[in-house]
């Protein structure tokens, strides 16, 4: 499509950062369907108003790659998040390929190729933490999604520290939303290193901020139900297991396509559940 100018692109290039601001909104809030339709007009307008070359595309792109991770769509992810960075390579911007080498990094985590994702992650962290400073916002989430790589790696010697920290930075900034990712990361390396009633603990709470803060069928509030069932089943607490998967596959299923790996492991774990004997009391 051929951009037009004056008024009409002024015009399409609002309604396109409308659309773009409408469609995060619907992705924070685990809607992908009604986010998807918001970018996809975002996605029009933009083709009216920007020409090829504007740095507006960055931001479209790796916003709309976003949602694809989220949404399972992982080859248009993958797509969309290499043309904002090489978009940002050329920019020559350090924090804006930060970022994008951060998503990237957690696209391979959502894929199962932590090998992948970790040096990207890597990379990302020390990038805004040399650009900002360690005790920046920005510069603390990107070291938390490294970490989540390094979980993943099993090395959760190097992992814990790090979510520990961070922990404690979120929790003086009365970030919440930030606390409940650390939460539920660091329930999981307590659960490697069998410390279960502490992984409980986190989980629960993970689980306590998520339903304040994002409501009873966000995906984020299902990835920490799965997880406690797992420890509960663990710990043979069977019957409650059951009900928390039960809960976050109602969730799954109203988010998210049955081929996403989420979907798929939740289904599979419950399966699993259900078919196993009961332990007698």
């Amino acid at each position: 499509m051929i951009p037009v100018h004056g008024p009409a692109a002024s015009r399409a290039a609002r309604l396109a950062s409308a659309w773009q601001r409408r469609g995060n909104q619907w992705c924070s809030r685990g809607d992908h369907a009604a986010a998807r339709a918001a970018f996809d007009r975002a996605f029009v307008q933009a083709q009216s108003a920007w020409p090829a070359s504007a740095d507006d595309w960055l931001a479209l792109w790796n916003d709309r790659a976003v949602l694809a991770r989220y949404a399972g769509e992982f080859e248009l992810a993958e797509r969309l998040y290499a043309q904002a960075l090489a978009r940002a390579q050329g920019l020559g911007d350090p924090l804006s390929i930060a970022g994008l080498l951060h998503n990237l990094g957690g696209l391979a985590h959502a894929r199962g190729d932590a090998a992948t994702g970790e040096p990207l992650a890597r990379k990302a962290a020390e990038l805004s933490r040399s650009a900002l400073g360690a005790e920046h916002p920005r510069a603390v989430a990107d070291a938390v999604a490294w970490a989540g790589l390094l979980d993943a790696l099993g090395r959760q010697t190097e992992s814990e520290p790090i979510y520990r920290r961070a922990l404690d930075y979120w929790e003086q900034r009365g970030e919440l939303d930030e606390v409940a990712v650390c939460c539920n990361n660091l329930g999981a390396v307590c659960v490697v290193l069998g410390q279960l009633a502490e992984a409980r603990e986190h989980y629960g709470r993970a689980i306590e901020i998520k339903r304040s803060r994002l409501g009873n069928r966000h995906p984020d509030l299902a990835i920490s139900l799965h997880n406690l069932a797992l420890l509960l089943a663990r710990l043979g607490e069977r019957s409650s297991a059951i009900d928390l998967l039960r809960e976050a596959m109602a969730i799954f299923s109203l988010r998210l396509a049955p081929t996403h790996p989420h979907y798929q492991r939740c289904q599979a774990r419950l399966d699993a559940l259900l078919a196993s004997p009961r332990q007698e009391p």
